[in-house]
């Protein structure tokens, strides 16, 4: 099966969300970064009115109330700025026009055509396939993937064939290795 297309921000961004909210990689970055920044918050927090106050006990009793704010404010609407701010940060690289590319799915191997660029992957290469409303996710490495729209393909039903059939090939080149090991 052989799917022509090009990779549009929105592809980029809905492969960032799934990244930054699925993989345990992308997850360990998210908690990562709300620490620091609450890290920041607290001590923006407590150091601030302490600095700026003579009278102590009021200064500890007014940054207990900023501290406790900020933190409780950075965990409800934190996570989702900061995913925000992250998936940006990450897409800044693929704000140029993406190159026109195909893929094709073999019993044998997955092979990625571009203008420049001619690749082949063995089944066995796959780690595994994710399919989302928007798009398939051919995982190759813990960091390296290959995209597939939803809108690659013209209808709705093709595009969970086409995710249907990388999945299968991908179990039975699993079971092939097991079989082999």
């Amino acid at each position: 099966m052989r799917v022509a297309f090009e990779l549009t921000l929105e592809d980029h961004k809905a492969f960032q969300r799934y990244y930054f909210t699925q993989t345990k990689e992308g997850q360990r970055l998210v908690r990562r970064n709300l620490v620091i920044t609450a890290s920041c918050l607290a001590v923006t927090g407590f150091v601030l009115p302490i600095a700026t106050m003579s009278e102590w006990m009021l200064a500890g009793v007014i940054s207990g109330v900023v501290l406790a704010g900020l933190l409780s404010g950075a965990s409800v609407l934190g996570r989702s700025a900061l995913l925000d701010h992250m998936v940006k940060r990450s897409l800044k690289a693929q704000e140029k026009q993406s190159p026109r590319m195909s893929v094709t799915l073999t019993a044998e191997a997955v092979s990625v055509e571009t203008d420049d660029v001619k690749s082949s992957f063995l089944w066995s290469a796959i780690k595994k396939v994710t399919i989302s409303p928007s798009l398939v996710i051919l995982h190759l490495a813990e960091n390296r993937a290959m995209l597939v729209p939803a809108h690659a393909l013209a209808t709705a039903e093709e595009f969970q064939a086409f995710g249907d059939l990388a999945r299968k090939l991908a179990q039975e080149a699993a079971e092939g290795r097991t079989d082999d090991e």
